[in-house]
C-alpha cells in the first residue's frame, strides 16, 4: 500500500503546473498593424495568387527553373535535415519523460582451489532495472515546449529558404532575358554602324566625304562591335549562375531558355491593405516569433532545474550459480536530490535564460519593423520604376523618329556625320535605358513578393 501511495503521489506532483513563465503569442504593434502603406497598390491591389508567385509572370522556362531548382538544392536539402534533427530533439525530449527500463544477462565461469581441490562453477544472472525521474516542477514539460519550437522554427526556416532561392532564381532569370534584350540591341547597331559605314566609304571614294569622316565611321563600328563582345561575356556568366542554382546542365538548360529573349512582366499581384495581414505571411517573422516561444520554454528548464528532483529506481536480479538453488533479490525506492550549493550557476543560467527571451523579443521587433519597410521600399521601387518605364518607351519612339530624319537628311547631304552619329547614340542609350527598366521593374516584382512572404502559409508543411 505504500508503494502505491508513492507512486499516485508521483503522479499527482507529475501533473503540477511547470514553472517558468507560460509563453503567450505576441502580436504585431498596433502602430504598425493600424498603419495602411504608403506606397501605392499595384493593379489597386487586385487578387492573385501567391503560392507560386513566379507563374503570374507567364513564362513557362522560369516556372521550369524554379520548380528544377527547389528540386535540387542543397540549400533545401540543409533546411530539411535541420527539420529532422529538429524533430529528433522533440523526440528524445518527449521520451525523456517516461520511465526507463534496462534489461540484463550474464554468464560468468570460474574456477577456484588448485590441484585435487579445484572447483569450477557458472554463475548465470538476470535482471531488470527501473527508473524515473517525476516532472514535478514541468522543466522536462519546458523543454519540449522548447524542441517543438525550434521544431517549427526550423519548418519556417525551410520555407523563408525556399522563398529566396525561388526569388534568386527569377532574378537571375530576368538578368539572363534582360542581358539578351540588350546582345539584341548591340546587334542591331552593329548592322547599323556597318550600314553606316558603307555609305561613308561610298561617299569618301566619290568625293563626297572625307578620310576623317572614314575614320570617324571605322571607329564608331569597331566600339560596338567591342560592346557586343563584353555584352555576350555577361550573358554567359548570367546563364552559368542559373546553372548553379538549378544543376542543370548547359545542353538542358539552353534547351528550356531557347525560343525568346524577352523580360517577362507579371500580370497581378495582392497586396493587402493592413501591413500585419501581410507581415504574417513572412517565415523569418514566423521564425523570430518561434525562436521566442523556445526561449521562454528555456526560462522554465533553467528555473526547475533550482528546485529539488525525485527519482523512482527499482531493480529485480536473478542469479543462479551450478549446483545451488536459483536467488531473486529485487529493490525499490525514491530518490529525492537537493541543489544545495551551486555557487550561483543555476542562478545565473536562469537570468541568461530570461535575458535571452528579451533578446529573441526585441529580434522579433525588428524583424517585425524590417519587414514592413522591406514591403514599403517595394512598393515605392515599383511605382517609380512603372513611371520610368513608360517615359522610357516615349523617348525611345521620339528618338527613333529624330534619327530615321536625320538619316534621310544625312545621304541627302544635308547634315554632317557628326549629327548622325549624335542621333544614333540617342537613341541606342533611349534602347537601353529602356531594357534596363524593363528589367528592374521584374526585379521590383520579384522584390515585392519575396517581400510579402512569397505566398508561404503558417501550415508548417514542408515536401
Amino acid at each position: 500500500m505504500k508503494i502505491r501511495s508513492l507512486v499516485l503521489l508521483c503522479a499527482v506532483l507529475s501533473s503540477a503546473c511547470a514553472v517558468g513563465p507560460d509563453y503567450e503569442p505576441v502580436k504585431i504593434d498596433t502602430a504598425l498593424a493600424d498603419t495602411q502603406w504608403h506606397g501605392v497598390l499595384p493593379h489597386d491591389g487586385n487578387e492573385a495568387n501567391l503560392e507560386k508567385w513566379w507563374t503570374q509572370f507567364d513564362d513557362p522556362a522560369m516556372v521550369k527553373l524554379i520548380e528544377r531548382a527547389e528540386s535540387d538544392s542543397p540549400t533545401l536539402d540543409a533546411a530539411l535535415a535541420r527539420i529532422g534533427q529538429a524533430r529528433a530533439s522533440v523526440a528524445k525530449n518527449i521520451g525523456g519523460a517516461f520511465p526507463t527500463l534496462k534489461g540484463s544477462a550474464s554468464v560468468t565461469r570460474s574456477k577456484t582451489g588448485g590441484g585435487a581441490m579445484e572447483v569450477y562453477q557458472t554463475v548465470r544472472g538476470a535482471g531488470l532495472d527501473a527508473g524515473w525521474e517525476i516532472d514535478l516542477f514541468g522543466g522536462k514539460r519546458r523543454a519540449i515546449e522548447q524542441s517543438e519550437a525550434l521544431l517549427e522554427s526550423s519548418q519556417a526556416a525551410w520555407h523563408d529558404a525556399r522563398v529566396s532561392l525561388a526569388a534568386e532564381v527569377a532574378d537571375t532569370y530576368i538578368q539572363y532575358r534582360s542581358c539578351q534584350s540588350t546582345t539584341k540591341l548591340y546587334e542591331r547597331r552593329l548592322m547599323s554602324q556597318r550600314d553606316t559605314l558603307g555609305l561613308v566609304t561610298f561617299k569618301e571614294k566619290a568625293g563626297l566625304a572625307s578620310g576623317a569622316d572614314l575614320d570617324l565611321s571605322e571607329a564608331s563600328e569597331t566600339n560596338v562591335a567591342g560592346s557586343l563582345e563584353n555584352q555576350r561575356g555577361v550573358c554567359a556568366q548570367r546563364f552559368n549562375a542559373l546553372e548553379q542554382l538549378t544543376g542543370l546542365s548547359a545542353a538542358e538548360l539552353s534547351s528550356i531558355l531557347a525560343g525568346t529573349n524577352v523580360v517577362p512582366e507579371p500580370r497581378a499581384a495582392k497586396i493587402v491593405s493592413l501591413p500585419a495581414q501581410t507581415i504574417e505571411q513572412r517565415p523569418d517573422v514566423a521564425i523570430a516569433e518561434r525562436n521566442l516561444a523556445a526561449a521562454t520554454a528555456a526560462v522554465g528548464v533553467a528555473e526547475a532545474a533550482r528546485f529539488p528532483s525525485l527519482s523512482l529506481a527499482g531493480a529485480i536480479n536473478l542469479n543462479k550459480a551450478s549446483g545451488t538453488s536459483s536467488v531473486t533479490t529485487w529493490s525499490f525506492g525514491p530518490t529525492l536530490s537537493l541543489p544545495l550549493f551551486n555557487a550561483g550557476t543555476l542562478e545565473a543560467e536562469e537570468d541568461r535564460a530570461r535575458e535571452a527571451v528579451n533578446e529573441a523579443l526585441a529580434t522579433y521587433r525588428e524583424t517585425v519593423r524590417g519587414a514592413v519597410k522591406e514591403v514599403e521600399d517595394a512598393l515605392a521601387r515599383l511605382d517609380a520604376v512603372s513611371k520610368r518605364l513608360v517615359q522610357a518607351k516615349v523617348s525611345v519612339d521620339k528618338y527613333r523618329s529624330y534619327l530615321a530624319a536625320t538619316e534621310a537628311n544625312y545621304r541627302a547631304g544635308s547634315v554632317s556625320l557628326l549629327d548622325l552619329e549624335e542621333s544614333q547614340r540617342q537613341v541606342y542609350s533611349a534602347e537601353e535605358t529602356y531594357v534596363a527598366a524593363q528589367q528592374e521593374q521584374a526585379q521590383a516584382w520579384i522584390a515585392l513578393y519575396k517581400a510579402v512572404g512569397g505566398g508561404w502559409n503558417r501550415k508548417f508543411e514542408t515536401k
